[in-house]
C-alpha cells in the first residue's frame, strides 16, 4: 500500500512539473517600436511614449490606440515624457524643441 501511494505521488509531481516546464511565457509588444521613453497611468489606461509615437492600451479590454504626428496633433514622433494633470489633459512632450502638445481626449494643442 505505501509503495502504490509512493508511486501515485511521484507520477503526480512529474506530470505537475512536466506541465510547468511545457509552459512558454508570452511576451506582448504593446508598441509598434523598441524603445519606450515615457509611461503613464491614468486609471484603467495606460500611456506610453515611444520614438514613434504615442500609445494608449485600456487594460481592462485591451485595446490599443497609437498616436503619431500623421494622425493626432503630436509635433513630432519622438515623445519624450508624459504627465497626465488634475483635469485628465496629457501633457506631451517631444524630442528637440518641436513643443509641448496637450490632449484633453478631444483636441491636441501644441
Amino acid at each position: 500500500m505505501k509503495n502504490t501511494i509512493f508511486y501515485f505521488f511521484t507520477f503526480l509531481l512529474i506530470a505537475f512539473s512536466s506541465l510547468a516546464y511545457s509552459q512558454t511565457p508570452k511576451w506582448i509588444n504593446y508598441t509598434h517600436s523598441t524603445i519606450v521613453t515615457a509611461f503613464a497611468k491614468e486609471g484603467n489606461l495606460l500611456w506610453i511614449g515611444t520614438d514613434k509615437g504615442l500609445i494608449s492600451i485600456n487594460q481592462l479590454t485591451g485595446e490599443k490606440k497609437c498616436d503619431d504626428e500623421w494622425n493626432s496633433g503630436l509635433p513630432n514622433n519622438r515623445v519624450i515624457s508624459i504627465a497626465i494633470d488634475k483635469a485628465g489633459n496629457k501633457w506631451i512632450g517631444s524630442y528637440c524643441g518641436e513643443g509641448i502638445a496637450k490632449f484633453d481626449e478631444t483636441n491636441w494643442t501644441v
